[in-house]
């Protein structure tokens, strides 16, 4: 299960990417940190529309917001959902990671891949494809535990 963040964290995460702390990006960030499950633009702004305690915004900014996270490594997209998730490793880009997404429960988490595991890979990649990689995150679509264990008792 996902940890949930705090609302000072999410202004250090926009600080720590040394972009500007707004009201509707902390807006987001709330939204995202608090879910288990990777959001829409859509969700996002009907919580945020449902929160008297949010700043108040519009879908084209949330859109706008989730594209600048996007290129930040702040957020992650979810396929084949589209929804986002926070990033949940603050040095996201020096390392690989992997978004689990359960089938069933749409439940998604990202999870850090040691170099050692994921360097053979990358050297098939590059030496078979002759295939530079430059993408650290990958999606592997599966069932959760708690999803199995419901088929299992069912």
């Amino acid at each position: 299960m996902k940890k949930k963040h705090q609302p000072q964290q999410h202004e250090d995460l926009l600080r720590t990417a040394k972009t500007k702390v707004t009201k509707p990006r902390l807006a987001v960030l709330k939204c995202l940190g608090e879910s288990d499950n990777a959001l829409s633009p859509k969700d996002i702004l009907e919580i945020i529309k449902n929160d008297s305690e949010l700043e108040q915004t519009d879908l084209v900014t949330v859109y706008r917001i989730l594209d600048a996270f996007s290129k930040i490594d702040l957020v992650h997209q979810v396929h084949p959902s589209g929804g986002y998730l926070i990033c949940e490793h603050p040095s996201c880009s020096r390392g690989t990671h992997i978004l689990l997404t359960c089938i069933q429960c749409q439940q998604a988490s990202e999870v850090e891949v040691p170099t050692e595991v994921f360097a053979p890979t990358q050297w098939f990649i590059k030496n078979e494809f002759n295939f530079e990689l430059n993408q650290h995150l990958f999606q592997i679509d599966g069932t959760c535990k708690a999803c199995k264990e419901k088929v299992s008792k069912g």
